[in-house]
């Protein structure tokens, strides 16, 4: 909640944590999506009559002067937090502007245009919007750095508002909340990947850039959620936070394996103004499912890393809280002394962690022989039937 009298970011870290996290990342949420709100201009019509696809490159004002915006708030609150106590690691920095970055190329460069025309392109455009963009800004933790370098009128009139509503409170902590993250970045992708929904949204702009938006959206609420710092009741337990990421896993792996090993065309609205470099159309969809198959799981796993690295990381801050802290003399016994009592020490902790990552390691597998075999007896039974 904030006071009457609103201090400058900059000089006063505690005004972004005074922030519930739910409504911190609703700020952000539409703060970042704003790039992707006005991008109703597509050409895809034109490669192969007017343009080469690697000359299909737009600098549209209405997106790229968003993103623009973005990048000079957080630019200003990188210099305001520069000298202070709680300034941001450079990675960091790094990380937040290169996810803000894959999410312009994939509005702005070839990529947009050429989605329209191919299946596997427009999945890689999934990728970068929905995956790779949003994770690599979850793990920048930029909420502070932004309401740093928002202007005053910015946080007077738009962030105080929501952050004293009732209503934008309760709607940011529930998105935050696991299952209500995983859901909606599961919808995100199975709703959009139906037929006729993914059909009408490649012949309607409108359409085809919500389909970008809320893949943005839920994207962002999906991995800021994972990569919260805090553990219960304030963030989601770690085991919780792998179960999320195993059920992205699953979930692109069923999807993924479907779509490849199809025996008929799904998306018949890419052959409209055709595929392009000849490509036909059940290579291009097979190509498609295979990178929701492969390439999606590889960032969740590569998601996973960073969650296990930060169980670490939470473990060593409480380990070392709990020694700062004043204790007794028969509390300060307890305190390890060599590299063996300090193992010991750790061992349940790196135990619970070994576990989770092999059991996901062997979840992973295990569905994804499941599913393919499950899809090839299938598709093996379908040809025997058609045999005369």
């Amino acid at each position: 909640m904030f006071s009457r009298s609103v201090p400058p970011a900059g000089r006063h870290p505690a005004f972004a944590r005074s922030v519930p996290f739910g409504l911190r990342t609703l700020l952000v949420l539409f703060l970042l999506a704003s790039p992707a709100l006005p991008a109703f201009a597509h050409g895809g019509e034109e490669i192969g009559h007017h343009t080469e696809w690697w000359a299909a490159w737009r600098f549209d004002w209405l997106v790229s002067g968003p993103a623009l915006a973005v990048l000079a708030i957080y630019i200003n609150g990188m210099r305001r937090r520069a000298g202070s106590a709680h300034a941001p690691h450079p990675a960091r920095h790094i990380s937040f502007i290169a996810g803000l970055g894959l999410v312009w190329l994939s509005l702005q460069s070839p990529v947009d245009p050429m989605a329209e025309r191919l299946f596997s392109v427009h999945q890689i455009q999934h990728i970068l919007i929905r995956m790779m963009g949003p994770m690599f800004i979850a793990l920048a933790h930029p909420e502070g750095v932004l309401l740093a370098g928002s202007p005053r009128w910015l946080r007077r009139s738009v962030i105080r508002p929501v952050a004293t509503s009732r209503v934008m409170r309760g709607l940011g902590g529930g998105v935050s909340r696991p299952w209500a993250a995983f859901l909606i970045f599961f919808l995100s992708l199975y709703f959009w990947q139906i037929p006729a929904v993914h059909d009408a949204s490649i012949l309607n702009d409108p359409l085809h850039e919500t389909m970008h938006v809320t893949m943005l959206l839920a994207g962002l609420i999906f991995f800021f959620t994972l990569f919260r710092r805090q553990d219960p009741p304030l963030g989601a337990s770690r085991p919780v936070r792998i179960l999320m990421i195993l059920g992205a896993i699953v979930s692109n792996i069923i999807l993924g394996a479907v779509t490849t090993l199809k025996d008929q065309v799904l998306y018949p609205a890419y052959d409209i103004e055709g595929r392009l470099f000849g490509i036909s159309a059940m290579m291009d969809e097979s190509a498609g499912g295979f990178i929701i198959w492969m390439p999606s799981s590889m960032m969740c796993l590569i998601a996973l890393l960073f969650v296990l690295h930060g169980w670490g990381e939470q473990e060593n801050r409480n380990m070392a809280k709990r020694y700062r802290e004043p204790r007794s003399n028969a509390a300060m016994a307890d305190v390890p002394q060599t590299a063996a009592e300090l193992r010991r020490k750790t061992a349940e902790t790196n135990r619970k962690a070994a576990t989770a990552l092999v059991a996901s390691a062997c979840t992973v597998f295990v569905i994804a022989i499941s599913v393919a075999s499950l899809i090839f007896v299938l598709h093996s039974g379908q040809a025997h039937a058609a045999m005369p």
